[in-house]
């Protein structure tokens, strides 16, 4: 599905290799496999799977993490004999994010659909009180959502977590970019099958969109059009590539009729940032 192709970002880009991704479980299969691990060693724990390497984890008093088992699955394929002992170190840290992850050089920012917040604000199922994350708007349905980062999971900030560190939410917006570089990891960057000429971008620790955000990638004199698909990718294609616009556009339809879009708002660069945009423009 993937092969090598050069796009405008200004990052460090890796690719998967075709033989290695032959040898190793496929993403789900490591996830499924995390899940029983987890479950095992927590079964009072609720989980909800919620895209092929992000997991949501629910505790019995409703306290919420999120687990994103990027980095665990990118050290599987680096060295698939220590499969056994990746799986039991994310079933022991299951129960939560370390308690050192709520600190200031951790923040980073992620795109996330306005669903989420709306979820939180309406409240957790399992206590019924709403949460105040905090965010701002980004593009069309896209909200801009800080986040605690650490190796192993990701937990939203909330106004409480910010004044029980004494941070201000100004002092978070501004700790975000200056964190991103230092958190994210190394972006993979393929083609999708049936629509050659879209480039799909993934890796990156979790963090992969996070690099839409702020003026870096526009300021690079990127001319493409972006799709958020999910928390950790994004599809892209050059502005001026007809075939691969009509592409982007049918696979949006495709995943809109399946019922999976993401996002319903392309972007682009706009004065210097990223902006909603429609195909009409």
């Amino acid at each position: 599905m993937f092969r090598t192709l050069t796009i405008a970002l200004a990052l460090t880009l890796t690719t998967i290799p075709s033989a290695l991704a032959q040898a190793i479980l496929p993403p789900a299969q490591f996830r499924e496999a995390a899940i029983a691990m987890i479950r095992a060693e927590h079964p009072e724990i609720t989980i909800e799977v919620r895209d092929e390497l992000g997991l949501t984890l629910r505790a019995a008093d409703g306290n919420e993490s999120f687990i994103n088992l990027d980095s665990g699955y990118a050290e599987y394929r680096a060295n698939p004999e220590a499969l056994s002992d990746i799986l039991a170190r994310w079933a022991r840290i299951s129960r939560g994010p370390p308690t050192d992850a709520r600190h200031i050089t951790r923040i980073v920012s992620v795109l996330r659909p306005m669903q989420t917040i709306e979820a939180y604000a309406a409240g957790m199922p399992e206590t019924g009180q709403p949460i105040a994350l905090v965010w701002r708007p980004f593009a069309g349905d896209i909200a801009e959502v800080l986040a605690f980062d650490s190796a192993e999971a990701l937990e939203y900030v909330t106004e409480q977590a910010l004044t029980d560190l004494g941070v201000t939410a100004q002092q978070a917006w501004g700790a975000a970019p200056v964190n991103l570089p230092n958190r994210l990891g190394a972006l993979e960057v393929g083609s999708v099958e049936g629509a050659a000429h879209v480039a799909f971008v993934t890796g990156g620790n979790g963090l992969t969109p996070s690099v839409l955000i702020g003026r870096s990638l526009c300021d690079s004199g990127v001319e493409q059009y972006f799709l958020v698909i999910d928390r950790n990718a994004f599809i892209s294609v050059e502005k001026d590539d007809e075939v691969g616009v009509l592409q982007l556009c049918a696979l949006m339809d495709e995943i809109r009729r399946s019922g999976g879009l993401y996002s319903n708002t392309p972007l682009t660069c706009r004065n210097g940032a990223m902006a909603a945009v429609t195909f009409t423009d």
